[in-house]
């Protein structure tokens, strides 16, 4: 389950990408990313945080461990 929201959000059905701009924020699995520019690709479930070319953006993201034997926590 992906959860997101920020001050602007627009998606793109053409990329199937959804973008969060100023005060993104995105739980996907227990994963959580944070910061003015982020991007979610919804076929491929990637996300992208910060904006290309931009230096000194603060981004905070916090990924939770895997379990030793591979499985997705359930």
């Amino acid at each position: 389950e992906i959860n997101a929201r920020g001050l602007t959000i627009e998606y793109h059905a053409d990329t199937q990408q959804v973008v969060l701009i100023e005060q993104g924020h995105l739980d996907q699995a227990g994963d959580t990313f944070s910061g003015d520019y982020i991007t979610y690709d919804m076929n491929n479930r990637v996300v992208n945080a910060g904006q290309p070319g931009r230096t000194g953006e603060r981004i905070d993201i916090t990924i939770q461990p895997r379990n030793r034997d591979g499985g997705d926590g359930s």
